[in-house]
């Protein structure tokens, strides 16, 4: 009989202590926006538009340094030709602080486009695969230790591409 209610107890505590239990697990924050479909994307447009102003700033440049040259070697080169590099080099600083400020703001606006998109595919590979939380370590010190058997790192990187391409 004592066997009995031992079992019993035994088992109440079981269902009562595995009831309470949590599904987690953790991502490599990092590695998973880096991998993710998007974020390749993105970097490679960023790349191109930011390769374009360059060019047009080296264009400009180069017209600068065209100038300037001749410049120097005239001893008193007229006015027209001064006030024309004064107008390149106002340009180029012009252009140059524009393209960065812009360069800057696609920047963000791309990191908080593949963020907003990397979230919602997380939430749902959790809801997918019944996880209460799925923990993020973005190199922050955040999760200080995690055994290897809860990182879905590599699981949700193939899920968030997969649903990317759908």
């Amino acid at each position: 009989m004592k066997l009995i209610y031992l079992t019993f107890f035994a088992a109440v505590l079981f269902s009562i202590t595995s009831c309470g239990e949590k599904k987690t697990a953790y991502i490599n924050g990092q590695k998973v926006y880096d991998d993710f479909s998007l974020t390749k994307k993105k970097q490679k447009e960023f790349i191109n538009q930011r390769d374009q102003r360059n060019s047009v700033l080296d264009s400009l440049k180069n017209n600068i340094v065209q100038i300037e040259n001749n410049l120097r070697i005239k001893e008193n080169p007229p006015k027209d030709e001064l006030e024309k590099y004064r107008q390149l080099v106002q340009l180029f600083r012009s252009q140059s602080e524009q393209f960065e400020k812009e360069n800057n703001q696609i920047s963000i606006q791309y990191k908080d486009e593949i963020l907003k998109m990397l979230l919602d595919y997380v939430k749902e590979y959790g809801k997918t695969n019944g996880y209460d939380y799925i923990y993020g370590d973005w190199d922050t010190g955040a999760i200080m230790y995690a055994a290897e058997g809860e990182d879905v790192t590599e699981e949700v990187i193939e899920f968030i591409n997969q649903k990317y391409k759908e």
